[in-house]
């Protein structure tokens, strides 16, 4: 035996027993305390990278639906941009032939349209016109 530690009586050796033994037995409360913690931060991690992964692949969708509706509202600008220019062309039109009255069409030709118009200009004038077929009239 070592002879350089000093000897401890048998009350001494009784108490240091016994507290090795409630050390070792804390020491093990605490390393099953943090396994089960260790276990249910594994679940948890789990379940979070679960949800990120359907949270990812619904944004997925969501930024798809958006580029779709994205493009859908450019051609309906497009679209209603086309609209105001017709439209604008039409009042000019209708600003030019402010005049006019159409006063009868008649489709005697299968291939033309005839188109009375009436002029009110410096007293009344009357102008027939035979335009082809799918001309638009406005």
């Amino acid at each position: 035996m070592d002879t350089s530690r000093r000897q401890l009586t048998p009350a001494q050796r009784s108490a240091k027993i016994e507290r090795d033994r409630r050390r070792r037995r804390e020491r093990n409360m605490e390393f099953e305390r943090l396994q089960k913690a260790e276990t249910e931060l594994q679940a948890l991690t789990a379940a979070q990278r679960n949800e990120n992964s359907c949270l990812r692949h619904r944004n997925e969708r969501l930024n798809d639906m958006v580029s779709i509706l994205e493009n859908i509202i450019q051609q309906l600008r497009e679209q209603n941009r086309e609209l105001q220019q017709k439209n604008l062309g039409l009042e000019q039109t209708m600003k030019l032939t402010h005049g006019f009255h159409l006063i009868n069409v008649k489709a005697p030709m299968k291939k033309f349209l005839r188109i009375s118009l009436l002029l009110k200009v410096q007293g009344v004038l009357k102008a027939v016109f035979q335009m082809p077929r799918g001309f638009p009239i406005y």
